[in-house]
């Protein structure tokens, strides 16, 4: 529930679900549909309580199975399932980018040799380090904290 409350908290989330996508007719049950729903009710304030069984049973894994609240999930793994049916029920309308948009960072790996190393034919030391780069994609970055187990 709490997450659901803070996607709707994102603006271009909430314009989205709010405005832009088309509902799916004769489709009981669409996840993007309901989570609308779920939208509506918090966008008009006077709805102290709202019920999210209908968006939790629309909601399926990759096999089709629904996911219960019940069932443990890793808040993780739940984050990027529902970013998924996001986009897959975005796919061929003006939003199909906005998961990405609003969520998708970069991160840069780099590795610097300032010993002397041959790579691919070429010596690198002390004035002239080798450097490897590599651009990760990550929609949930993990974080140490200090002296936390």
């Amino acid at each position: 529930k709490a997450l659901l409350e803070q996607l709707y908290f994102i603006p271009a989330i909430r314009r989205a679900m709010l405005q832009n996508i088309p509902e799916m007719e004769g489709q009981d049950g669409d996840f993007a549909d309901e989570l609308r729903a779920v939208f509506r009710c918090l966008h008009q304030f006077d709805s102290k309580f709202f019920n999210t069984d209908e968006v939790s049973f629309s909601f399926k894994d990759d096999d089709g199975k629904t996911i219960t609240t019940t069932e443990k999930t890793d808040a993780v793994e739940y984050l990027h399932m529902l970013f998924d049916a996001l986009e897959s029920r975005l796919k061929g309308t003006p939003q199909k980018g906005l998961v990405n948009e609003c969520f998708l960072g970069s991160m840069l790996s780099q590795i610097i040799v300032k010993e002397t190393v041959e790579v691919r034919g070429q010596t690198y030391g002390d004035d002239n380090p080798y450097k490897s780069e590599a651009f990760e994609d990550f929609y949930v970055l993990n974080l140490e904290v200090k002296n936390q187990r």
